[in-house]
């Protein structure tokens, strides 16, 4: 389901797209792991395979414009959604960055979408470290 990499290519080409730089603690994540496929009952994440598909996360980031250009204005980066069904967003929040690191958030995607403001539904996890480490023990 994961495997160790030396990096991911993909990567520099998401990066010059963003406002902002790629939070330290994420980016050594998918620069050291790559999945297909990784969900908990209520989090998806989108894959780092840098294939084209639709759960691809160079391609779900700015398959919906609006979606795309409202976190980011808010320096909030989405990595996944809280399933395949719900549109929410499950994002990093830049703006409680600390040390290469922040939470990880749910917003509204009605919101977003109708409103262009930013809505967190819940923190997910206190950190990006805390959801990792879910992750490497699901492993």
């Amino acid at each position: 389901m994961i495997q160790h990499i030396s990096f991911a290519p993909w990567v520099e080409s998401v990066q010059a797209r963003l406002p902002f730089r790629i939070p330290g603690r994420f980016l050594r994540f998918i620069n050291a792991y790559e999945f297909i496929d990784f969900s908990f009952p209520d989090l998806r994440l989108y894959n780092n395979t840098g294939a084209e598909d639709r759960w691809s996360w160079p391609v779900a980031l700015f398959c919906d414009e609006t979606i795309f250009a409202v976190t980011t204005r808010y320096r909030f980066l989405p990595i996944g959604q809280p399933d395949e069904a719900n549109y929410d967003r499950i994002c990093l929040d830049l703006n409680r960055l600390k040390n290469g690191d922040c939470p990880v958030v749910q917003l509204d995607h009605e919101e977003i979408l109708i409103n262009e403001r930013i809505k967190i539904v819940s923190d997910r996890f206190a950190t990006f470290e805390a959801l990792e480490q879910k992750i490497l023990k699901k492993e």
